[in-house]
C-alpha cells in the first residue's frame, strides 16, 4: 500500500473525529441551553404566578 494512501486514510479519520467531536459538542449545548430554558420559565411561573 502506497504511503500516501495510508496518510489521507489517517487524516480523513482524524478529520472525521474531530467533526463528531464538534457536533456532539454543539448538540450537548444545545440540549443544555433548552433545559436551562425550561428551568428558567418554570422558575418564573411559579415566581409570578398570580
Amino acid at each position: 500500500m502506497p504511503r500516501n494512501g495510508v496518510i489521507a486514510f489517517m487524516v480523513a479519520t482524524r478529520t472525521r473525529e474531530i467533526g463528531v467531536r464538534v457536533a456532539l459538542g454543539d448538540a450537548l449545548k444545545l440540549v443544555a441551553g433548552i433545559c436551562v430554558g425550561l428551568v428558567l420559565a418554570v422558575l418564573w411561573r411559579t415566581a409570578f404566578k398570580d
